[in-house]
């Protein structure tokens, strides 16, 4: 099967988030099941406009410069150029993911040139970048619609006022070399995985570590893996706890590559979000490597966190509840290994990539089966 992959970035962006490094692995996943995997998206920096990893193809536009711009000549020609570029692949299917406006330019090039396709929607239906309008626009003009969660296919079927369209399949993670040690209590280790955003609540889960350091001295050390906007207000939070400022590291961005090395490190994972995260990346990761999330309530994370079986679900935005729950895993070493047990075994069943990429499978071939009426 010819699969195209329409994205907003691709490997090797820079510092890929969750959805591009989705993208980018189910992509791997796929060649390595015997299609031909394509992909075009975002043009970034000077990088040629055609590049081949590890075969698979990767052809760039300039789509989000022309529509920051508000070039209309230039993006009628990148419509017409995208529209070219599906004729000369000729996939079976198009895969378009919903994140920003890359998918817009699917929709602008499809009278040129139509073939069965899919979006996933990867943010939260009403937090992409685009408008609203546009969003109700990429969902209609594609034959069926994937939610990373069941919390998410819930968000758009009530948006769209239908759900006839929309499947739910939980994103998968490909699997490790790394072998997964044992968990740390003297001390533990506090992770705090992600994008250093509001909307990731890591303020919450500093002032939750610093309530549990209060009550029980040296029992913790935090590590802070990532980048973004909050991270110089989150280190001048961490300075405001006095001695125990010394127990927060800051390790900045982390290549995908190296999040087991870090995971493994770690006794406890934090996933404090206080938006309605679609899936929860890092619980998935974290439960591979054997770790216990304590993860808000909230969005798809209670799909991947499973209450006192494999991690805690804590009110999001809640500093004493969050502090509270990492003092009882912390006192209760037997309990939080059997989580961190119970999750990896689930994480090996539920969200591998192969399972993943297999659930996507069953989908383009409903879909082709039902173009030509088989």
């Amino acid at each position: 099967m010819k699969i195209l992959h329409w994205t907003d970035c691709y490997y090797p962006g820079p510092h890929l988030g969750g959805a591009p490094l989705f993208v980018s692995n189910l992509s791997q996943e796929q060649r390595n099941n015997g299609h031909e995997v394509m992909v075009v998206t975002e043009q970034v920096e000077d990088w040629n406009d055609h590049d081949n990893y590890d075969g698979v193809d990767v052809y760039r536009f300039p789509f989000t410069m022309a529509a920051l711009d508000g070039n209309l000549k230039e993006m009628h020609r990148l419509s017409i150029a995208g529209a070219a570029i599906k004729n000369k692949l000729q996939p079976d299917i198009i895969h378009v993911h919903l994140n920003q406006v890359t998918a817009w330019f699917d929709v602008l090039s499809k009278s040129r040139a139509k073939f069965p396709s899919i979006v996933t929607v990867h943010p939260p239906i009403g937090m992409t970048s685009l408008p609203e309008t546009m969003v109700r626009r990429i969902l209609a003009e594609n034959d069926i619609i994937v939610a990373v969660s069941r919390s998410q296919k819930n968000d758009i079927d009530h948006f769209l006022g239908d759900d006839s369209k929309t499947r739910v399949i939980h994103n998968g993670i490909p699997p490790i070399a790394t072998q997964v040690l044992p968990l740390p209590f003297k001390p533990a280790v506090v992770l705090c995985i992600g994008r250093l955003h509001k909307t990731k609540g890591f303020d919450v889960a500093l002032k939750a570590c610093a309530k549990v350091l209060a009550e029980r001295p040296g029992s913790i050390k935090v590590i802070i893996a990532g980048n973004g906007p909050e991270r110089e207000n989150l280190q001048d939070l961490s300075e405001e706890f006095g001695t125990a400022a010394e127990l927060f590291e800051f390790r900045g961005w982390v290549d995908p590559d190296e999040v087991a090395v870090i995971l493994n490190q770690g006794t406890i994972v934090l996933m404090p979000s206080v938006w309605d995260e679609p899936f929860g990346l890092v619980a998935a990761q974290a439960a591979q490597m054997g770790r216990p999330v304590i993860g808000s309530n909230i969005g798809g994370i209670p799909e991947v966190v499973v209450d006192k079986k494999t991690g805690l679900l804590v009110q999001p935005g809640n500093v004493d509840e969050l502090a509270d729950a990492m003092l009882f895993l912390l006192t209760n070493a037997e309990f939080t290994i059997t989580l961190g047990e119970n999750a990896r075994k689930i994480a090996k069943d539920r969200f591998s990539m192969a399972a993943c990429a297999a659930n996507y499978q069953s989908i383009y071939e409903n879909l082709l089966c039902g173009e030509k009426l088989c």
